[in-house]
């Protein structure tokens, strides 16, 4: 996962938070910022396709509150790119 001090132009952000680090807070933190994302591209689709690497997609999944979550990307994966 790559870190917001990668990113060079900062007006590109959109932040996420995990919905376990909400729970029971009435605002976004500040503190939170480890969780800072790029927004490259918005997409809204009902399925996405990325090629397998070596028999890796190039990130992690977890079902959570009956939705997939992805965990992390490999940095240099087809799934980052």
């Amino acid at each position: 996962v790559l870190e917001k001090s990668e990113f060079k132009d900062d007006s590109q952000f959109f932040r996420f938070y995990a919905d376990e680090e909400m729970e029971g807070t009435g605002s976004k933190s500040k503190q939170l910022q480890r969780n800072d994302f790029k927004l490259i591209e918005n997409i809204l689709a009902k399925s996405l396709v990325i090629h397998p690497e070596e028999e890796d997609y190039g990130f992690e999944i977890e079902e959570k509150n009956k939705a997939i979550v992805v965990k992390s990307v490999t940095r240099g994966s087809h799934a980052e790119g």
